[in-house]
């Protein structure tokens, strides 16, 4: 058996952003996220694999879970030794030990901002991304059980890159350049006028300039129901889509839980996949993913979407392996 460790990065303040206030958003409490990573934690022991490791945090959400279960088996479970800052920090940091350590697979809690931040670290190993956060459209609401189990399975399934593109998913991505600097999103980056520092989550429409997405269902909450509203694009499409702010047209969006907004757009085109897309800023601010990145004055600014986002382990595909490779009755 693989002696691999699995990764655990939890968001202890995920689903906790201004949007609980202006709109009506539920709340996913750390009282929860204990009860879920219990479920992880035993659908791992029932794998046989023995070894997690995980970010540390000022809650020890992790910690609290592992001692609440009946760990007969003998699963070590152990923070990473890195210090705790209490932002975004602390996941690249977490990432970053993780890949150095090999880690087999990361189960990640949070939101599209956390997935953004491991997948900004690295986009080879495989995450299963379990949604905790706010309009999410990366992570999915998987059941904890079932996600440990699968990250155990996979240990003993995924041992190259062959296996790898079979059983996991390589997800779109969009790449930034700004100022000499470099940043990722998954689901959606906007450009806005607005130069307040504030909120660092991004609910409120008017100030938006520019908006590229990697994906846009109709009806979508967030961003990206924006463009849905105009141009579905699936996460297997080979393409994204840049949408130009104004007032040429209206559609309405859900931008937050129990808000829906109407939005002007000028033009909405296709962005096929490694091809640049360059703005200028005189002043404003940029997003990811809902998110500030930063202020930024008189500056160039180059967008495109990439193919090389992070690999999300595809549960299907791997149960399906797992049934025919008798791996379900060896547990």
């Amino acid at each position: 058996m693989s002696q691999k460790p699995i990764g655990i990065i939890v968001n202890p303040k995920s689903g906790k952003d201004v949007r609980r206030i202006v709109s009506h958003a539920s709340t996913i409490t750390n009282f929860e996220k204990v009860n879920i990573l219990k479920r992880i934690l035993l659908g791992i022991i029932a794998t046989g694999a023995r070894w997690v490791v995980y970010m540390p945090d000022s809650k020890d959400l992790v910690g609290n879970a592992f001692r609440l279960i009946d760990n007969k088996d003998g699963l070590n479970v152990s923070p990473l030794n890195i210090p705790i800052v209490g932002n975004e920090k602390d996941t690249i940091s977490a990432t970053e030990q993780m890949v150095k350590i090999g880690v087999g697979v990361i189960i990640t809690l949070g939101g599209d901002g956390t997935n953004r931040l491991v997948a900004k670290t690295t986009n080879n190993v495989p995450i299963v991304p379990i949604s905790t956060g706010t309009n999410n459209i990366f992570p999915k609401f998987i059941e904890g059980t079932k996600a440990g189990l699968a990250a155990g399975i996979s240990l003993n399934t995924i041992e190259n890159e062959k296996d790898k593109n079979n059983l996991c998913l390589q997800a779109k991505m969009i790449q930034v350049e700004y100022n000499g600097s470099y940043d990722n999103a998954l689901i959606d980056f906007a450009i806005s006028s607005s130069i307040h520092l504030g909120s660092r989550a991004l609910w409120n429409p008017e100030n938006l300039l520019h908006l590229f997405v990697t994906q846009a269902t109709t009806g979508a909450i967030g961003l990206t129901g924006i463009v849905g509203s105009v141009m579905p694009i699936s996460k297997y499409d080979s393409f994204g889509a840049y949408a130009k702010l104004g007032n040429k047209k209206f559609v309405k969006a859900i931008l937050a839980s129990g808000s829906v907004n109407k939005v002007g757009i000028d033009s909405v085109e296709k962005i096929d996949i490694g091809i640049q897309k360059k703005l200028y800023l005189k002043q404003g601010s940029l997003w990811a993913d809902g998110e500030k990145l930063t202020i930024i004055n008189e500056s160039e600014i180059t967008v495109s979407v990439i193919k090389e986002g992070p690999r999300i382990l595809n549960l299907k595909s791997l149960f399906k392996l797992a049934v025919r490779n008798g791996l379900l009755c060896s547990i």
